[in-house]
């Protein structure tokens, strides 16, 4: 279960094409967003002002992306190249049927097991 404060919630859906269109891909990279990637969800923004955090901090935005995947062996380069040309610290719910997995980029991507929808746990 995400549980998150209620002024942290956006729940918008971002178009795929303005990913693959618009990040600097590989044209097989391309190709794998739309073989591999359903859709894309900004789930949460978590920020100074909606968490009530110290101003001095240097991150300014985390969000919660939720991308439903339409196979289990999706390419990870996907997310790498959100993450790599996004200005925000993004945390990415991968789901794939009624399972799910959470991954972060920091250098390279590090991705949990995946696990039961039921089973996850992320918490403010």
């Amino acid at each position: 279960m995400i549980d998150f404060p209620k002024s942290t919630v956006v729940h918008r859906r971002l178009p795929k094409e303005a990913f693959y269109k618009h990040l600097s891909l590989a044209a097989t990279l391309k190709a794998r967003f739309v073989t591999d990637v359903d859709r894309i969800v900004v789930e949460n923004s978590l920020t100074k002002k909606n968490l009530n955090l110290a101003k001095e901090s240097e991150i300014k935005e985390i969000m919660l992306l939720s991308i439903v995947l339409k196979k289990r062996d999706f390419d990870g380069k996907i997310v790498e190249a959100i993450a790599r040309q996004n200005p925000h610290k993004l945390i990415f719910l991968l789901e794939y049927e009624n399972e799910c997995q959470l991954a972060v980029y920091h250098s390279k991507l590090y991705r949990t097991e995946w696990m039961k929808e039921q089973d996850l746990s992320l918490e403010y």
